[in-house]
């Protein structure tokens, strides 16, 4: 057995002590191997409980975030780009749904727009991502932007009524997902 200058045996570097084959490594390796397959389980469970009544079966989130006030805005693709639709309010209750009745059609009715200006912090790199569409003469526009001036990720959602307008920014550590993808990715309208 190999002993360290400070006193201590160096289990882990002596072959003729610690080698994979042994039922110690064995159970530690299947340790961590189930442990990889449950965390991110665990995480998709627990998106499922938080959304609530705004995920329904078979729909997928592609943008979501939770509001000061802990209501969630959530961007959902129905099974296989079936439908787009947007849904806002609690795991509990319902507080607005765009479109009222999503079907395949309704991609049609979000417009992204994007700008990108590279060159990092000393060019004051840019990328601004949003998605609108328009209900009942008010605009709304769920929005990504990064500033590489500072570094910062502003997300949200603004709102555009004809006497004025509100910008319900998000909590920033509950950004789920990205508005980029619909550069290419989904079928929206786009406008460059």
């Amino acid at each position: 057995m190999h002993r360290s200058p400070f006193g201590f045996q160096r289990r882990f570097s002596d072959p003729r002590i610690w080698r994979p084959g042994m039922k110690g490594w064995r159970m530690g390796r299947t340790l961590w191997s189930y442990m990889l397959l449950l965390f991110p389980l665990a995480n998709v469970c627990a998106a499922d409980d938080v959304l609530g009544v705004l995920r329904l079966a078979g729909e997928a989130p592609l943008f979501q975030f939770r509001l000061e006030d802990g209501s969630y805005v959530v961007l959902l693709e129905g099974g296989s780009e079936d439908h787009l639709v947007l849904r806002t309010g609690t795991p509990d209750s319902l507080l607005f749904q765009y479109p009222e009745n999503p079907d395949g059609t309704s991609w049609d009715l979000f417009l992204y727009t994007f700008y990108f200006r590279g060159g990092g912090p000393w060019n004051e790199g840019l990328d601004l991502n949003s998605l609108t569409f328009t209900a009942e003469g008010v605009e709304y526009t769920l929005y990504e932007d990064y500033y590489a001036g500072d570094g910062s990720l502003q997300f949200g959602l603004r709102i555009v009524y004809p006497d004025g307008a509100t910008d319900l920014r998000a909590v920033e550590s509950s950004l789920q997902g990205s508005l980029i993808p619909f550069r290419t990715a989904y079928p929206v309208r786009r406008e460059y």
